[in-house]
């Protein structure tokens, strides 16, 4: 096998390789992200909820986007009434006790609502990473298989090649083979004519037809 063959060859290998590497990677990118979708679901199942400081009862569980809903309503339900009760303090029936504990609840949903924003913030900002790494992967594998594939068509062409060369290296050797077998035949069998050429004549006639046959070197002419 001829060395550029060889070349071709192991380097169809090595592309092979690396498609195979990257294909691992994609499914390790697809566990990665669906790992983390489903933490981000224990996450909102799972979540604390805000404790009421008046009957200290608890709201069933809910998502974060339904949370997050709850907290803003609670905070616009008790800024009115906070506003209420310095609009007009003698018909609001609300106590001053009341108005500072509505501004306590105001202050506790504001903070949840900063809570629940900073533990999902890492979890969104790692899925965007993951995707776009996932993209970049999905990426180089569509070149690296296109590159696979051109290099297959190559070392076709290659190999298509080397199999004409070594049918012209046959034909080549036959044809020595042929002659030679000719050579042969005139040593051993002298002509009886003596006007006909000697067998010196002949084998100056023939040696030079030899020595421009090319030995097979895998180079086309």
């Amino acid at each position: 096998m001829s060395l550029t063959l060889r070349i071709a060859l192991e380097d169809v290998k090595k592309k092979e390789s690396y498609i195979l590497y990257l294909e691992q990677e994609l499914i390790n990118l697809e566990d990665e992200i669906n790992r983390l979708k489903t933490r981000i679901q224990e996450i909102c199942s799972h979540r604390n909820i805000l404790e009421d400081n008046t009957d200290m009862t608890q709201r069933p569980p809910q998502s974060p986007a339904i949370e997050i809903r709850q907290n803003y309503e609670d905070i616009q339900k008790h800024l009115g009434d906070v506003r209420l009760y310095f609009q007009n303090r003698i018909q609001v029936p609300f106590s001053r006790d009341a108005i500072l504990k509505k501004l306590g609840l105001i202050s506790t949903s504001a903070n949840r609502l900063q809570e629940i924003a900073q533990n999902n913030q890492p979890i969104d900002q790692r899925i965007t990473q993951l995707q776009n790494q996932y993209d970049t992967s999905q990426g180089i594998l569509n070149l690296t298989r296109t590159a696979f594939t051109n290099e297959q068509q190559e070392c076709r062409r290659i190999f298509a090649k080397y199999t004409k060369w070594k049918n012209r290296e046959k034909n080549s050797r036959q044809t020595i083979i042929n002659l030679r077998q000719q050579i042969f035949v005139l040593q051993n069998n002298p002509l009886p004519n003596p006007n006909m050429a000697a067998i010196q004549d002949v084998m100056q006639t023939i040696s030079p037809r030899l020595a421009i046959l090319p030995d097979y070197t895998c180079r086309q002419n």
